[in-house]
Formats: C-alpha cells, structure tokens, sequence
C-alpha cells in the first residue's frame, strides 16, 4: 500500500508542472582571481583637481587624483613627506567583475604610534571593491611626524583569506 500511495503521490507531483515550464536559472560563477599584475613600485606624486561633475543640484566638485609613478630608486627617503606604493591590475574572470579586496600596510617595528593611541599599531587595513581587468593604486602618504618610521614598510593585496601580491619599501631618514 506504501509503495502504491509513493507511486501516486511522485505521478501527481510531475504532472503538475506543465512541460515547458521555466527552470530556475543557473547562478553565474563567482569571480575567479588568477593572480596579480604589479607594476611601478616606487615613489609617486599626487595631486588633486576639482572636476564639475555637471550637477544642477549645488553638489560640489568631484576631486580628481593625478597620480604620477617617479621613476624607483633603492630607497624611499622620509624627509620630504614622501607617497609610496604600486600600481596593480586584478587578473581574472570574467572580466570586468566586482571583487572585494583588502589593502594591508605593515609597519616597521615597533609599529606607528598615533597621536592619543595607547599602543603602537602594528598594521593599517582598509578595503575596496575593485574590477578584476582595471588598474588600481595600493600606497601611503606620509603627512605627518609620527608616520615618520624608518625601515621596510610592507603592503599586502588580499582577496578573502588568499594573499595576492606582496610589496616592501625601505624607508631611510
């Protein structure tokens, strides 16, 4: 009797969705990081101009960055308030696809010690949404005294728990 009413009941369950019928859609894949492409570590010149971004609504300007790679040298010299980083392109599929990237400074020991801070801090992280296929900028300014601390200072690109690309500076006084 078991067997007859599973027999029945699968028979009703298949005759009720008419031939045709749409199929849930199959997910995309998730984007695929294939690996990093760095390009001009060194030293970079950085400025600003305010771009109109045509608004009728009275929204200010949109601030433009210019970033500008000097040519890299052994080392990156702290006195005159240096930008220092890489530029790098997110090599995967599909193209063009958003993934979440965190940028990781390390700093030399025993870490930058912030105005108020109880501690040193060991590293900085922030985090971006990027294309996989478009060129970005990972760097630092230095703007202030207390970021003025000589040695290697690393930065990191990671996708999730995967680190990507690894890039020192020394920074001498």
């Amino acid at each position: 009797m078991q067997k007859l009413f599973t027999s029945f009941f699968l028979s009703a369950i298949l005759t009720a969705v008419p031939a045709g019928a749409a199929t849930p859609a199959t997910p995309s894949p998730s984007p695929q990081i294939d690996h990093v492409y760095v390009t001009e570590a060194g030293k970079y010149i950085v400025s600003y101009t305010q771009t109109d971004n045509g608004s009728t609504n009275g929204a200010a300007p949109t601030p433009t960055a210019h970033v500008r790679y000097l040519p890299a040298s052994d080392a990156i010299h702290l006195g005159d308030n240096p930008r220092f980083g890489f530029r790098y392109s997110l090599v995967g599929s599909p193209d063009g696809a958003d993934v979440e990237i965190k940028c990781v400074t390390i700093f030399p020991k025993p870490g930058a010690q912030k105005p108020g801070a109880a501690a040193p801090l060991p590293r900085e992280e922030s985090t971006w949404p990027r294309a996989l296929g478009d060129a970005y900028y990972c760097g630092y300014a230095i703007n202030d005294n207390w970021q003025k601390i000589p040695g290697d200072w690393t930065f990191e690109i990671w996708h999730g728990d995967k680190k990507l690309a690894t890039q020192t500076f020394n920074l001498v006084p």
